[in-house]
């Protein structure tokens, strides 16, 4: 996948992994460590006065990011702010909680509660993370390498820049942040608990005929999930067939003509907790919507927003979930 399709859909897939989309609305698409002196010592991940080195600049066998830098693992990290929510679950799993120095407004898991927040994981404030003095700050990639990720660069904070939309890139990071943290052991059984659960739910959909269906982002405009993203792949284990699923963007806006027309037996909708109230009621009196046969129809399957839109080591979960639910 080209760096250029990655950027294509930024704004949703941003959303998405920030954790700022909301239950199927308009609008698109994604954390107390020990102070002072380990801090010190994280400052000397770097290998370049100038900012971090780029994969092709470093020495020996670094870690290398979604903008091609790497990072020293041989670093101590012991301070970390992760502004993405799907990867502060991710670190959460692999047993680093007790690492994280602040978390954002979209961290939910109680362990996270007595952490201070720096806000928004798109607009975090950069005067409270400079104070925290993080020795990694792991960020969505901006285009064009500018933005939050540059200001923290000049500021001597690391980041690590992180584009995660399909399985293979939560993989990828797994694995990458187990090397930073001196986790390895604890990411592959991370992976393998989400390929364990992702292989249940396709084999408790074995001898059935997968149902089609599209994966709703966002109603107005309609955005769905495309090919080869973590939704796609959570629906294809779950046995549902996604209508989009051919088109070349992640995050595809696609017109209601579009949708009728594809014809998804089921739409499987986001909602604050899963809850269905007032959903069905709510697409038919959309205009456009209205006229899909699914919406005619009553079928609409509602799932957690925050467990389905976070591409972290709870998408096994969904699928079994999501499986559960079309059977």
């Amino acid at each position: 996948m080209s760096r250029r399709r990655r950027h294509g859909g930024v704004f949703l897939g941003l959303c998405l992994l920030a954790g700022a989309c909301g239950a199927g609305e308009g609008g698109g698409p994604e954390q107390s460590g020990d102070a002072g002196q380990a801090a010190n010592t994280e400052q000397g991940g770097r290998t370049a006065s100038a900012g971090q080195p780029k994969a092709d600049d470093a020495v020996g066998p670094g870690v290398v990011d979604d903008r091609g830098w790497a990072l020293d693992p041989a670093v101590p990290r012991s301070r970390i702010v992760s502004l993405i929510p799907s990867v502060t679950e991710t670190l959460v799993a692999l047993g680093a909680s007790g690492r994280l120095a602040a978390r954002t407004d979209y961290d939910e898991q109680p362990e996270l509660a007595r952490l201070p927040s720096v806000g928004g994981g798109l607009d975090p404030s950069l005067e409270f993370l400079v104070q925290l003095d993080p020795g990694l700050v792991v960020l969505w990639p901006s285009a064009g390498g500018g933005g939050l990720e540059a200001r923290l660069d000049d500021l001597g904070i690391e980041t690590y820049a992180a584009a995660i939309q399909t399985i293979t890139d939560f993989r990828r990071l797994t694995r990458n942040l187990g090397r930073l943290l001196g986790l390895e052991r604890a990411a592959d059984s991370v992976i393998s608990a989400v390929d364990a659960q992702m292989a249940r739910a396709r084999a408790s959909w074995d001898g059935r005929q997968p149902v089609a269906a599209m994966y709703v982002v966002s109603r107005a405009p309609a955005v769905t999930a495309g090919g080869g993203t973590f939704l796609d792949s959570i629906m294809a284990a779950a046995g549902a067939a996604n209508v989009f699923g051919d088109m070349e963007a992640e995050w595809p806006q696609v017109s209601l003509e579009e949708v009728v027309w594809r014809d998804p037996r089921y739409l499987i909708v986001p909602s604050a907790g899963g809850g269905a109230m007032g959903l069905g009621a709510d697409f038919a009196a959309q205009a456009g919507w209205a006229e899909v046969p699914a919406v005619l129809a009553g079928r609409i399957v509602p799932v957690d927003a925050s467990l389905f839109g976070r591409p972290g080591p709870r998408m096994g979960e969904a699928a079994v979930r999501l499986a559960e639910r079309l059977r």
